[in-house]
């Protein structure tokens, strides 16, 4: 699953969001003002602009993640 971070007037979120609903990725959107300003600082120093897209991986069980990390 996708993790969009975004801001609601930015067309290039908006953009991505709707190819990604074309595609039917599966994502969740999470506007920036709703993010911890910790996480967004790490995030400046690696990319600029909006939408920031993080790939998220999804375990069942400790020894999953374990197994697949």
């Amino acid at each position: 699953m996708l993790l969009v971070i975004g801001k609601d007037d930015c067309s290039y979120c908006n953009e991505i969001k709707a190819i990604l609903n074309t595609k039917n990725i599966e994502y969740k959107y999470a506007d920036q003002r709703n993010v911890k300003s910790e996480m967004l600082n790490f995030f400046k120093t690696k990319q600029t602009f909006y939408p920031y897209i993080i790939d998220i991986k999804e375990f069942k069980t400790f020894e999953d993640m374990k197994l697949n990390i």
